[in-house]
């Protein structure tokens, strides 16, 4: 993998940072992706039919492997387009699912 992809996704899908509504999404939530789930968001992210909503969610997946980063609300929304799609890949789905795992509960 090259150097600094991760910064630049986590750029491109902030996670653990405030909404509009001051909800504050560094919450306690330990979760991580695992390895399945980070080669299946690197899958999807390599697919060139994969559509934005599916490589929103596998980025943001992605860009939380190995931090306890939280899914922000663009990317949750994302994941669950993905995981909704009839034509969306086991791949894509685990990419998705991982992603969804790791929001935040809000309170």
């Amino acid at each position: 993998m090259v150097r600094g992809v991760g910064a630049r996704i986590r750029s491109l899908f902030p996670v653990g940072r405030n909404d509009r509504e001051g909800v504050s999404y560094m919450a306690n939530n330990p979760r991580q992706t695992g390895p399945r789930a980070a080669s299946a968001a690197g899958k999807t992210l390599a697919s060139p039919t994969a559509t934005k909503a599916q490589k929103a969610a596998a980025a943001s997946a992605l860009a939380q492997t190995g931090s306890k980063d939280q899914t922000g609300p663009r990317a949750a929304s994302a994941a669950g387009k993905t995981l909704a799609s009839p034509t969306a890949t086991k791949a894509q789905k685990a990419a998705a699912a991982s992603a969804l795992a790791q929001t935040p509960n809000r309170k």
